[in-house]
């Protein structure tokens, strides 16, 4: 068993973790293990990772990930940064084995709910999957974002984890900043948070300073930070805006309270590199946040959120329902925004043909 001690691996977990470990023991290897260590959202492959690095220390482990989302929940980089692959290596097919975990852990205590994810997460609805999904959509009116904003405030709860996810960075900004207000309907409850570009022309000794309001936050604003600050401020946290300073309406000085350890931090700015312009020395300084009312269905990837709202008013691109939908532990957590959702639940066809080849090579066919 290995020495981290948080959680304690189940049977699926414990034998890729020991098929790993015998590897990493095994003296004179001429052929170290390569292990593709499947599962869908929730299966506890996360957990796997942890228990490995504690085992055989960080120093020996680099750890990697497909996206940057996926690489900041393990403290990571992306796989192709960190080995320098170029995208359909042929690597993956003539050296990578493969294990699946198949014991959903996140939605255990709903195992029905468990079910319709599996079958989401291939492409496929039922009947009643579609009935299921429309009882939920019809408790929301639908003449505008102002409805579902209104949805998500009746059911929100600063001191739980719970988000709008959306697929454009255009329907994000509308939703964040019409919480916002309506959170804060008082002008003065509000400061803004800008991002200052600072000039400083050949011969001058003060620079002139363009201040952008990028947004604004009040007191317990949920935002995320959006780059790694130091091992425990990291890109991708989420926390809510205590003690702000301000000078003309302008944030100066803020701590963060981080929802994951309910630890306070004093925010700091952040200064870019200096970089000449012409004859001039150009730099910007802002806070590494933005509003966190709504983020995109890929910026929750990898998280488990206590509720979840998902917007589907266009046809969401392959996976993205489900990415959003298995965030959360219990049915009565999912909230749908948009009627019809179910169109948006659909498998790229290209992932489903190699799903299928990659089972096939351990002995198994059915996907459900």
């Amino acid at each position: 068993m290995s020495s981290y001690k948080k959680t304690k691996l189940y049977k699926e977990q414990q034998l890729a973790f020991d098929r790993i470990i015998q590897d990493v023991e095994k003296p004179n290897k001429t052929k170290p293990l390569v292990l593709f260590v499947c599962g869908a959202a929730g299966t506890g492959k996360s957990e796997i990772i942890k228990h490995l690095v504690s085992t055989v220390g960080e120093e020996h482990v680099i750890l990697t990930a497909p996206t940057a989302k996926a690489a900041r929940n393990i403290s990571g980089k992306t796989i192709h940064r960190a080995m320098n692959f170029r995208l359909n290596a042929p690597i993956w097919k003539q050296n990578v084995q493969y294990v699946e975990l198949e014991t959903i852990v996140r939605q255990e205590t709903d195992p029905e709910f468990g079910k319709m994810l599996k079958r989401w997460r291939l492409g496929r609805t039922t009947h009643a999957d579609q009935v299921f999904l429309n009882s939920l959509s019809s408790k929301v009116g639908q003449t505008g974002w102002r409805d579902y904003v209104g949805h998500f405030l009746e059911n929100y709860d600063q001191k739980k984890n719970m988000m709008m996810l959306a697929y454009t960075n255009c329907t994000i900004a509308t939703l964040n900043q019409m919480t916002t207000t309506t959170l804060f309907p008082n002008e003065g409850e509000l400061y803004n948070l800008t991002r200052d570009t600072y000039t400083l022309s050949k011969n001058k000794k003060v620079p002139t300073v363009q201040k952008e309001v990028m947004f604004r936050v009040g007191q317990n604003s949920r935002v995320m930070v959006y780059r790694n600050i130091d091992d425990n401020l990291v890109n991708g946290e989420i926390g809510l805006v205590k003690n702000i300073k301000s000078l003309e309406d302008n944030v100066v000085e803020m701590d963060l309270d981080l929802c994951s350890t309910k630890t306070v931090y004093k925010l700091q700015v952040f200064q870019s590199p200096t970089s000449n312009v012409g004859a001039s020395q150009v730099w910007v300084t802002q806070f590494p946040i933005h509003s966190a009312y709504a983020l995109t269905y890929h910026k929750a990837q990898g998280q488990t959120l206590d509720k979840v709202f998902l917007t589907a008013r266009e046809k969401l691109p392959p996976a993205l329902f489900y990415v959003g939908a298995s965030r959360v532990r219990t049915r009565e957590d999912l909230h749908i925004l948009s009627p019809n959702a179910h169109v948006s639940i659909r498998a790229d066809v290209a992932a489903i043909r190699e799903y299928k080849r990659l089972r096939k090579s351990i002995g198994k066919t059915h996907l459900l």
